[in-house]
């Protein structure tokens, strides 16, 4: 279909489901950075996925906007209409298209809400370990042992006291 609207709606609907892979794709890299104990780059990928989704939300309202003025060219409520609503409508020209981009979105949201909840609960996890070995340092001396096996507290680095 040659439809201009509804070229906008697919692109931006193909732009969006791009977008939603990048951002699982953003999340696993902080898993593995997580799982491999690294936190280097943590803040950069942290920040990845930030811009990511800035990105998104971006489109999310190209996208609702194309949507309302398709929904308007087809006789459909405009502030109300969903894609389900333009898929129902659509002939068989353009339903295909449709549908297929549906399915993508329903399964990258479906992909990126597993990756992120995970994402989640492992940097809280790594950042309760980061606050735990903070408060370990600032509590003050810790036990060890010396080279003869004696039990030592170090007062200030590079001092130790024999127990």
């Amino acid at each position: 279909m040659s439809d201009p609207v509804y070229q906008r709606v697919v692109s931006t609907l193909t732009e969006e489901a791009d977008l939603l892979d990048e951002l699982h794709y953003r999340h696993h890299v902080c898993l593995l950075l997580l799982g491999i104990g690294d936190a280097t780059y943590l803040g950069v990928a942290l920040d990845d996925i930030a811009s990511a989704e800035d990105q998104l939300a971006r489109v999310d309202l190209l996208r609702a906007a194309a949507v309302a003025e398709l929904a308007l060219r087809w006789d459909l409520e405009p502030g109300s209409a969903r894609l389900r609503d333009l898929i129902a409508r659509a002939d068989e020209t353009t339903g295909p298209a449709l549908e297929r981009l549906s399915e993508r979105l329903r399964a990258a949201t479906v992909d990126l809400a597993a990756t992120r909840e995970l994402v989640t609960a492992l940097t809280g996890a790594h950042l309760d370990e980061v606050r735990r070995r903070r408060d370990d340092v600032e509590q003050g001396p810790a036990e060890g042992y010396d080279r003869a096996g004696r039990s030592v507290r170090s007062a200030s680095p590079g001092r130790r006291i024999h127990a």
